[in-house]
Parts: structure tokens; C-alpha cells; sequence
């Protein structure tokens, strides 16, 4: 009887903890359109928390994918429901390396889950993220240019 008892319990338990971590995740797909120029692969990290919100290594999730006919898309499973930022760049020449000017300046094509306040610095995980409240949610990047 209490092994049967336990058995039961644990399947419970096991049962409560898999539904559970599969409402808790879901996926995200980041989209891209007119890309220009149409070479080159998008890289797009995804984070969840402001003090790691673009710090080296400090994302959820990075991936990478090529540009097709001015087109691209990313996406990221298992991402935990709540806020969350995309940070993004178009690798031109596709090395693989975020190019920069001179003066350290971004070189290449970048974007955001949403337009920072200011291209003048680093943007805030509060001023770019959004609420991902279901799986599937698709959300659309734009790249713009330091200089533009």
C-alpha cells in the first residue's frame, strides 16, 4: 500500500513539474524584413534581465541565421514568459565579429525588440523589451545605422 502510495505521489510530482516548466517557456520568433544590403547572416541575443541586459556572454539564448533574399528569422525556444529584450546586428561581411569604427562606434547594422530612446548610448532593458506572454509571439526587428 505505501509503495503504491509513493509511486503515485512521485508520478504526480513529475507529472505537475514537466506541465508546469512547459507554461512557465515557450518560443520566439524574431523577423526580419528588407534587409540591405542582402548579404551576410543576423545575430540576435535574447535576454530577460536588466543588470545582464548587453553584457558579454550574459543572454539567454544566441543565435544566427542567414539573410535571404533581403529576409531573415530567428527562433528561440524555451524562453521564459515575462519581459524580455532582443539585442541584434546585421554581420555584413558575415566574420562573425560586430564591427566597429575607429572610435568604437557600431559599424554595422543593428536593432532592438524596440527603438531606444537615444542612439546616443547604450540602450535601457527597460526602454526596449516587451511582454512575451505566448508562445509563437513573432516579434519584428528593424535595423538602423549609428549615422542615419
Amino acid at each position: 500500500m505505501q509503495t503504491s502510495f509513493i509511486f503515485l505521489f512521485l508520478s504526480f510530482a513529475l507529472f505537475a513539474q514537466d506541465k508546469s516548466t512547459s507554461e512557465l517557456t515557450g518560443t520566439v520568433v524574431i523577423s526580419y524584413e528588407n534587409i540591405d544590403p542582402n548579404q551576410g547572416m543576423v545575430e540576435a541575443s535574447i535576454y530577460n534581465k536588466s543588470e545582464t541586459f548587453l553584457v558579454k556572454d550574459r543572454f539567454i539564448q544566441r543565435k544566427r541565421a542567414e539573410v535571404v533574399n533581403g529576409k531573415s528569422q530567428i527562433i528561440f525556444e524555451n524562453i521564459p514568459f515575462g519581459k524580455v529584450a532582443v539585442g541584434s546586428y546585421h554581420d555584413v561581411d558575415a566574420d562573425g565579429e560586430y564591427d566597429k569604427n575607429w572610435v568604437g562606434l557600431p559599424a554595422e547594422p543593428y536593432a532592438f525588440s524596440k527603438a531606444p530612446c537615444s542612439r546616443l548610448r547604450k540602450p535601457y532593458f527597460e526602454e526596449v523589451s516587451v511582454d512575451f506572454t505566448k508562445s509563437g509571439q513573432v516579434i519584428e526587428l528593424t535595423f538602423m545605422r549609428f549615422m542615419d
